[in-house]
Parts: structure tokens; C-alpha cells; sequence
């Protein structure tokens, strides 16, 4: 199994990295081009840097650490349902090993599938 540094999915990923003060510039993007997988501008909260960098990553267009750090940028930009695809997408793939902010190894079926649990915060319409 491939193991790929993948930027936070969960806030309790994020927030544990960030508030730790450790500098995200340190944390290499392991058996990937830098930048491919747009872990600093997303640990910077720089969506549209990282929507970039993940849009000309030269990562495999299927490849799940690509695709749940986009689902996760989507997220964070209020763009749910393309987020809800990509998750999905990952779950159409093989699965591989992903390396958290907090450097822990978590299966890339297993995230997507608590992202799709996860509520939205988009309010149903009456």
C-alpha cells in the first residue's frame, strides 16, 4: 500500500496540527511531487491556492489522497455537493494507507466514508 501525506479531513485533524505549533512547511508531501496534494495552502486555509495546486497536481487525477484533499477544499468552500462526489469517488478505488496532519496512517475508505457522515451545515429547505 502507498502511503500519502493527506491534509486534514477532519477539523480534529487540522486543529491538532495547528494549534500544536508545528510548522506545516516542515511536513513533506511523502512519495509526491511538493505541492501535488496542496497540503500547505490547505493547513494555510488557502483555498484557492490549494484548489490550484490540486487541479495541477501531478497526481493521478483518481488518486484518493487527491481526491479527499479536494473534497475537502470543496467543503470548505460551501461547494457540498461536488465534495459528496469526490468522497464517493474514493470510495470507487482502491484503498490505500493516507498519513494525517497528526501523522497518523488512516485508511482513504475509512475518511470518506466519516466525511459522507458528517453533517453539512447546509440547511434543508422548506
Amino acid at each position: 500500500m502507498r502511503i500519502a501525506l493527506f491534509a486534514p479531513l477532519t477539523l480534529m485533524a487540522l486543529s491538532a496540527c495547528a494549534s500544536g505549533g508545528m510548522s506545516t512547511a516542515s511536513l513533506p508531501e511523502s512519495g509526491y511531487a511538493p505541492g501535488s496534494l496542496a497540503f500547505s495552502a490547505i493547513m494555510d486555509s488557502d483555498w484557492k491556492r490549494a484548489e490550484q495546486q490540486l487541479a495541477e497536481s501531478s497526481a493521478a487525477e483518481t488518486d484518493p489522497a487527491r481526491l479527499l484533499n479536494l473534497a475537502h477544499v470543496y467543503r470548505k468552500t460551501g461547494r457540498e455537493l461536488e465534495a459528496k462526489q469526490l468522497y464517493e469517488a474514493v470510495l470507487a478505488e482502491r484503498d490505500m494507507t493516507v498519513e494525517l496532519a497528526s501523522g497518523e496512517a488512516a485508511s482513504a475508505h475509512q475518511l470518506a466514508q466519516r466525511a459522507l457522515a458528517q453533517p453539512t451545515g447546509v440547511a434543508a429547505l422548506r
